[in-house]
């Protein structure tokens, strides 16, 4: 017999934040440093928002380094909303 997912578990966590802009080749480089944790983008250039798309199971590791961002100044503003990609109205 199948197992039938519902659609919310098809999809990752969602956060968003506000990169300090000097350091985001810094940030990013060192958050890819660490695969299969998320995969991050930007949103919104000219005020250093980013996204990030969290594996369920990446969470509290991501939360972690995010944290750790946080106290050295390079992020802030980290806020976890639903995924904006499961809105079918959300361009991409």
């Amino acid at each position: 017999m199948m197992n039938i997912l519902d659609s919310s578990s098809l999809y990752c966590l969602y956060y968003q934040a506000h990169v300090k802009r000097e350091l985001c080749w810094f940030f990013t480089a060192t958050l890819r440093s660490y695969e299969y944790i998320s995969f991050d983008r930007t949103l919104d250039p000219e005020a250093s928002i980013f996204e990030f798309f969290v594996v369920p199971n990446g969470e509290m590791l991501f939360l972690t380094l995010m944290k750790h961002f946080e106290e050295k100044g390079i992020i802030d503003n980290l806020v976890k909303l639903p995924n904006r990609l499961q809105n079918l109205d959300q361009q991409v």
